[in-house]
């Protein structure tokens, strides 16, 4: 930094002497000393040069300058060089003018933090103002881009400081909701900050402020419900007149106890998307006109104890894909099994309801529940039932109770549900049906086909004859009245099974020596006492040679053998 002399003019101004003109550019900051010769000089003020060429005068801001020093001196300082540390000892000092201000404001931001904690500027006219605005901001550092708007509001309030705005209402614990959350700013217009996050590891906030999991949780098998999305149907595809307990798709059971409506469930291609391959379909073949008191019908997923485990006293999400002839409220009964009456009235019983807003158009719900039921220690958390999950059509007077709070029983709805067998030719279709622990649906968890099935397979193997005469396996005659056979599994099944032959008997399969020789039989018995395999015997009294090896064979296609460990009739 060079040092030259200056020649004293009169109180507000000196000279520089033309050789040194050129160290200087018009806009140079300059510092002022004078002092005499020898003794280190004292500073004075700071000014600003013009450029022009001989003797120059620069115009200093106070009268400061003493004509009985013999000498001024004057040092340039490079605007990208203004040694902050000097200017905020000047403004802490409150010793920089206004002239000072405007003239080293595009030089380096001029910022001070007082003891209160408040953030000062120097504005045009010397002034210290405290800074309040984004404009401010800009003003002082030059950013173009600008700043988002102060949150209008603080976050709390009882506290020995001022907020920006005024202060704020404090906020209690677990208070903000996601009703306070905009797509946009998660929250910020509202609180300046975001809800509560869960200290669950596995879990994020999306944009629009939703707790997810990273990764779905436990991936694709997140999802308690088995055969969600109607990829299996093991049995059949279509159930005309459809009774009471019949397994329709694999793990989903029909329920009509009382009534007199006709219906017929089955697989369809009418699904919410394209990459979809079923949904279940029920359709109303016959109406009943007169709902009575004990009158229910519903299609129904049991939830096995050991899967209902893992739910126990916390929060849950059930997001399904529905679409309905009808308009109007609908109703989920969440019925928990207690101890061994797994189907009985021994029960508690929750019911959440929604509602159809458009007909004959496929609509996204999600309904979210608390597993913190009374008596929650005598559920079942083993192979038993755990919980059944019934999507109601109809219910009577006998089969309702309140919505939204744990009920001791066995209940289908509220007085709001809809009748839906009031009239034939409606029907009802269901989609990707998902349970998911968290109070936030996830998107559905598509398993492959091969995983679905073995899931599948813990409750019900059905063996088919892709063509006829197909041997399904080979047994032993103890006896000429019987011959007994034994298979193994596909998978481990819940319980051991019953076996149970699924066509006409001798027309669709019978038993058949080694050699070819065809028994007519006359029954089969089935015997529970494996999970891993299937027991039975093929019956015909006097119709075996005992100790001869048989075969139970599948004579069409039309016959089946079916080994059942699910809450239902195959």
């Amino acid at each position: 930094m060079a040092t030259i002399a200056a020649i004293f003019v009169s109180a507000n101004s000196f000279t520089v002497s033309g050789n040194h003109t050129e160290h200087f550019e018009a806009g140079t900051a300059l510092k002022l000393y004078q002092g005499v010769d020898g003794v280190d000089p004292t500073y004075v003020d700071s000014s600003s040069y013009s450029a022009g060429t001989g003797l120059t005068t620069c115009v200093t801001t106070e009268s400061v300058v003493t004509s009985n020093l013999a000498t001024v001196r004057v040092s340039e300082v490079v605007p990208a060089k203004v040694p902050l540390d000097a200017l905020n000892d000047q403004l802490a000092a409150s010793t920089l003018s206004a002239t000072d201000v405007t003239n080293i404001q595009n030089i380096a931001p001029v910022l001070y933090t007082g003891a209160s904690g408040d953030m000062f500027y120097r504005n045009g006219a010397g002034a210290l103002v405290i800074l309040e605005e984004p404009a401010d901001l800009t003003k002082i550092l030059g950013w173009a881009g600008g700043f988002p708007a102060w949150v209008d509001k603080g976050v709390t309030n009882g506290d020995d400081h001022d907020h920006i705005g005024g202060d704020g209402a404090a906020i209690a614990e677990g208070a903000i909701s996601l009703s306070d959350v905009t797509t946009a700013d998660a929250s910020m217009d509202k609180h300046g900050l975001m809800p509560k996050l869960s200290n669950d590891p596995t879990k994020f906030f999306r944009g629009d402020g939703q707790q997810v999991y990273i990764g779905g949780g436990e991936g694709l098998y997140r999802n308690v419900i088995i055969n969600g999305n109607f990829d299996i149907w093991q049995l059949a595809t279509s159930f005309a007149n459809c009774a009471h307990y019949q397994i329709v798709a694999d793990r989903w059971v029909w329920g009509q106890s009382a009534g007199t409506a006709t219906w017929t469930i089955s697989a369809d291609t009418d699904t919410p998307d394209t990459y979809t391959k079923n949904s279940l379909k029920i359709a109303c073949t016959g109406a009943d006109a007169t709902l009575g008191a004990t009158d229910e019908t519903h299609i129904r997923y049991m939830v096995e104890g050991c899967d209902l485990k893992k739910l126990r006293g916390k929060t849950c999400t059930l997001s399904f894909w529905v679409k309905s002839s009808i308009t109007g409220t609908f109703c989920i009964a969440f019925v928990g099994a207690l101890g061994t009456d797994e189907l009985g009235t021994n029960s508690y019983t929750q019911i959440k309801e929604y509602t159809i807003n458009q007909a004959d158009t496929w609509e996204q719900k999600t309904i979210t529940i608390v597993f913190d039921y009374a008596s929650d220690t005598n559920w079942n958390y083993d192979q038993l039932a755990g919980l059944k999950i019934r999507f109601t059509l109809r219910c009577g007077a006998n089969n309702q109770t309140t919505s939204d709070t744990w009920n001791a029983g066995n209940f289908m709805g509220t007085s709001n549900q809809v009748d839906f067998a009031s009239a034939s030719s409606r029907n009802f279709y269901l989609s990707r049906v998902q349970l998911n622990e968290g109070a936030v649906q996830l998107p559905f968890a598509y398993r492959h086909w091969a995983s679905e099935k073995r899931l599948c397979d813990r409750y019900l193997q059905v063996f088919w004859a892709d063509t006829g005469g197909v041997n399904v396996c080979i047994g032993f005659a103890p006896s000429t009245g019987g011959a007994n056979f034994d298979l193994p599994l596909r998978a481990t099944m819940r319980i051991a099974p019953t076996v149970t032959a699924k066509g006409t008997i001798i027309t669709d399969y019978d038993a058949q020596t080694v050699a070819g020789t065809g028994v007519s039989v006359t029954g089969l018995t089935s015997y529970a006492r494996s999970k891993t395999h299937a027991k039975w015997t093929l019956d015909k009294t006097g119709g075996f040679t005992a100790g001869n090896p048989y075969q139970h064979r599948l004579v069409t296609t039309s016959g089946a053998l079916v080994v059942s460990a699910e809450w239902g009739t195959p």
